[in-house]
């Protein structure tokens, strides 16, 4: 087996118990590279990627002559955005002559993918206050997932407990707020959409910036 052709990844979030019986699963990698139209690089110089299922924290890759790559990543379902470049979004992603509407793609099943990000703009965005009860801290989480592609954007407030989340696609979006803490089962898309119940609904259709929201902290 080659070193330098595998990853290998293991998260365990443990609570005063003790381990047993882990099993691992041996997942393909993958060198993910592409290209962005060049009449867009000035505007647009960095793509992030974030895996769907959080099995890896999330990658920023430069753009450096319309091009980045991302090497040795699991295969899966990614996401992507251009977290310094708010005014834009990702439309859609080709791969070979297949179309993934959205910012979400599925690796192919070969060891190298190669991607076409098409942009989009303006990009839209959401802020405001989430309440503070007497029980909590300054800060807070949010969280918005998109209900067309089930990406996550996540931001913690400022010390007065106001947020903004800006390079939004247009579409629908569920806004959680929770107090801060490292342990987050609420950034994986399936935990969200389960307790969507307990989400704002915001539609980001039509209007350029969701007026001021006021969010109350879910426990």
């Amino acid at each position: 087996m080659d070193g330098a052709e595998q990853i290998s990844s293991l998260a365990i979030d443990v609570d005063s118990a003790p381990l047993k019986n882990i099993r691992l699963q041996a997942i393909p990698s993958v060198v993910i590279t592409g290209s962005v139209g060049t009449e867009e690089t000035p505007a647009v110089s960095s793509v992030r990627l974030r895996r769907k299922d959080g099995l890896i924290p999330a990658l920023t890759a430069d753009i450096q002559n319309g091009t980045f790559l991302f090497p040795i990543v699991p295969a899966g379902e990614y996401s992507l955005s251009f977290p310094a470049n708010p005014q834009a979004y990702v439309a859609s992603v080709s791969i070979g002559n297949k179309v993934f509407d959205g910012d979400t793609f599925q690796t192919v099943g070969q060891p190298l993918t190669e991607l076409q990000i098409h942009v989009g703009r303006p990009a839209l965005s959401l802020h405001g206050l989430v309440e503070q009860s007497q029980s909590q801290t300054s800060k807070a989480d949010v969280v918005a997932i998109s209900e067309q592609t089930g990406t996550i954007y996540h931001v913690t407030t400022d010390s007065q407990r106001r947020f903004a989340i800006a390079g939004l696609s247009p579409g629908n979006y569920h806004v959680f707020a929770w107090p801060v803490s490292t342990n987050a089962p609420y950034r994986v898309p399936s935990y969200l959409m389960k307790n969507k119940d307990k989400a704002t609904e915001v539609d980001l259709s039509t209007s350029s910036a969701a007026s001021d929201l006021l969010l109350s902290t879910t426990e």
